[in-house]
C-alpha cells in the first residue's frame, strides 16, 4: 500500500513539474514577443526622431 502511495506522490509531483515547465515556456514567448515589439518601437521612435532633427537643422 505504501508503493502506491509512493507512486502518487511521485506522479502528482510529476505532473506539476510539467504543467511549471509549461507556464516557463509560455512566459518565455511572452518575453520573446515583448522583447520584439519594444525593439520595433525603438527603431521606429529612432526613425521618427532623425527626419524632426534634420528639419530643424540642428
Amino acid at each position: 500500500m505504501k508503493k502506491t502511495s509512493h507512486y502518487q506522490q511521485y506522479e502528482y509531483l510529476y505532473d506539476r513539474l510539467k504543467k511549471q515547465e509549461q507556464a516557463i515556456a509560455q512566459l518565455v514567448e511572452i518575453i520573446g514577443s515583448l522583447n520584439r515589439t519594444v525593439g520595433e518601437l525603438k527603431e521606429h521612435h529612432k526613425n521618427m526622431e532623425q527626419p524632426v532633427s534634420s528639419s530643424l537643422n540642428l
